[in-house]
């Protein structure tokens, strides 16, 4: 019985991280008086932003199994501050992550 108790701890605080990780690596972004985040749309960032120092544009197969079911693009806006780079990736004009 131990044993079990032990390993359903270790699971679920296994699911807890996996769940969680994502959430504590996502950094939202400071433009001026504005948090730029995760879900915000492409007008939305550029509002509180403004324009990107670079942008880039690429088409990906969607697929299911081994099928292509449709395609999507992904943009990828740069900004520059403080010295450093940091890039909001976008799909269909949806913010989903900033590095």
């Amino acid at each position: 019985m131990r044993r079990t108790r032990s390993a359903t701890r270790a699971l679920i605080g296994a699911l807890a991280w996996t769940v969680a990780a994502p959430a504590l690596m996502a950094e939202p972004m400071q433009c001026g008086s504005k948090i730029v985040d995760v879900g915000m749309t492409m007008d939305e960032v550029r509002r509180y932003c403004g324009e990107p120092t670079r942008q880039e544009s690429e088409q990906q197969d969607v697929r299911s199994g081994n099928q292509v079911v449709g395609t999507t693009t992904f943009t990828r806006w740069y900004y520059m501050r403080a010295g450093a780079t940091r890039v909001m990736v976008f799909d269909q004009h949806k913010l989903l992550e900033i590095d």
